[in-house]
């Protein structure tokens, strides 16, 4: 048999498309009914070019913020890319995931400043003067260990993940970004077993398949290719930005004192002390 006409590159890209659209449905069909307990920890990163001393040509692609929740005992993972990070969209998709009553750690981020007021238990951290910090409850004595090193650990993933995808179409970031998801949830699944029923879910044999998920398939965020469907992602390499911005402000966390001799701050953090008093919620 001869193969010599085929395109083997134009094959093999047709027949990942095709995947991915397997995984946009598991994610349309599986997604809301994941709920995160116990602690989560909560980031933003945006992911896109960087250009170094402000050389290069910014607009050569699009840099999209993407939300970053994270159950610590299971290691689940849920990504939102968004328009914006009010705190109304960040408290949507938290309070869409997040059991009430778990314990919640972010930076501090002005659009996390409510959580305790949702019902949630919120510590938070300022990145840019520390990576970890401690509280005390003042009522019980129990020391709070905060940091996020479990959703970091995850940026570092999808960042691998989008350095093999350079220059892709905005239109295809959402199936990317869902193969990542799949991934993920499957980890401690047989994944033949698990892409193999996926497969049987919308290839039923009785009928013609359907899909039945949506575009934009994420209602977060209003995508470049509403506009211009050849947008492309922006190179993602060794420059990327994979971190999230803290306010200036102090985070919003429990009514607990932090346990100043067991905070640990960044080589940053010598001449920039971070405020020693936690304050609650005002209502």
């Amino acid at each position: 048999m001869c193969f010599s006409r085929c395109n083997n590159k134009k094959t093999a890209v047709d027949l990942a498309s095709f995947i991915r659209e397997l995984f946009k449905e598991y994610v349309h069909l599986e997604y809301q009914n994941i709920k995160l307990e116990g602690i989560v920890e909560i980031d933003e990163s945006l992911f896109g070019k960087k250009c170094k001393y402000n050389r290069g040509y910014r607009q050569s692609g699009v840099r999209v913020w993407i939300v970053g929740l994270v159950e610590r005992a299971s290691n689940k993972l849920v990504l939102y890319p968004v328009s914006d990070r009010t705190a109304e969209t960040l408290e949507t998709i938290i309070q869409r995931h997040v059991v009430v009553g778990a314990t919640i750690y972010t930076d501090s981020w002005r659009g996390y400043d409510h959580l305790n007021d949702l019902g949630y238990n919120h510590f938070s951290l300022v990145h840019k003067i520390q990576f970890k910090k401690s509280y005390k409850n003042v009522d019980t004595g129990e020391i709070v260990e905060v940091n996020t090193n479990t959703i970091e650990g995850a940026w570092k993933h999808a960042m691998d993940h989008f350095r093999k995808i350079n220059g892709t179409s905005i239109s295809n970031f959402e199936s990317h970004l869902c193969e990542i998801l799949w991934r993920n949830h499957m980890r401690n699944e047989n994944k033949y077993s698990a892409f193999f029923h996926l497969v049987q879910s919308v290839f039923t044999l009785d009928k013609p398949p359907e899909y039945l998920y949506t575009t934009p398939l994420f209602d977060t965020w209003l995508t470049a290719s509403q506009n211009n469907p050849n947008t492309t992602i922006s190179r993602i390499d060794d420059d990327i930005d994979v971190s999230g911005s803290d306010d200036d402000g102090q985070g919003v966390v429990n009514p607990v004192e932090p346990a100043k001799s067991t905070e640990t701050h960044s080589a940053e953090s010598t001449n920039r002390p971070a405020s020693s008093v936690a304050h609650k919620t005002q209502s």
